[in-house]
């Protein structure tokens, strides 16, 4: 199967990248030097160009406290870009997959979050994936929405990294210590996510 990969040097991009091959998939990997997922015209044409049968859209704003200073270039990046990239799927029979955040949420529940619960994004990270995920469903192409958390691996900055990197840069450091997630291993998650993508799995994902 042909398959396109969007953000295709990220954290999770990288792994799918990984994964798809190793199930010996096509793969066209787009890192964002390459394409550019805010230009419409230049998604169309190589969508198009590539005729993929699954479109992996890893290409997004993922910078959560900072985009509460740039909600506006988290929306175009994460909302309009997903935009993009699903309607030009649309026109040539794709399937798109995207991945998506417990961001869209608002962190109240005493239980896991279930596809079907209502959603409440309480920062303007989760407000512009979860308008991401609002065009993705609208767009007429078939799509998944996979929500995660707190992504780890290799190939791209994580949490860990970031612990890692303020330890070295200081004798203490400080941290929240009232925040609850679920760390997700993307040498876990992008097999996962191939596999919803080789059985045709659409609709929302936890």
């Amino acid at each position: 199967v042909r398959v396109v990969v969007t953000g295709a040097s990220g954290l999770l991009g990288n792994a799918l990248v990984r994964a798809a091959r190793e199930r010996e998939h096509e793969v066209c990997a787009l890192e964002r030097s390459v394409l550019d997922v805010t230009d419409s015209v230049a998604v169309e044409r190589r969508i198009r160009d590539e005729k993929p049968c699954v479109i992996l859209h890893c290409a997004g704003y993922t910078a959560v406290d900072q985009a509460e200073e740039e909600p506006e270039k988290a929306m175009t990046i994460n909302c309009d870009g997903t935009r993009n990239v699903a309607l030009a799927a649309a026109q040539i029979g794709a399937a798109v997959f995207y991945p998506s955040t417990d961001y869209v949420f608002d962190g109240q529940s005493s239980r896991p979050y279930y596809p079907s619960d209502p959603t409440a994004p309480i920062n303007a990270y989760g407000v512009s994936k979860l308008a991401g995920e609002q065009v993705l469903s609208s767009s007429g192409c078939d799509w998944t929405v996979v929500r995660t958390s707190w992504l780890y691996g290799s190939g791209g900055k994580d949490f860990v990294d970031g612990i890692l990197d303020g330890r070295s840069n200081s004798d203490t450091m400080r941290i929240v210590d009232d925040q609850i997630g679920c760390p997700t291993w993307t040498g876990s998650l992008a097999p996962g996510i191939i596999a919803l993508a080789e059985v045709g799995a659409t609709g929302t994902c936890h």
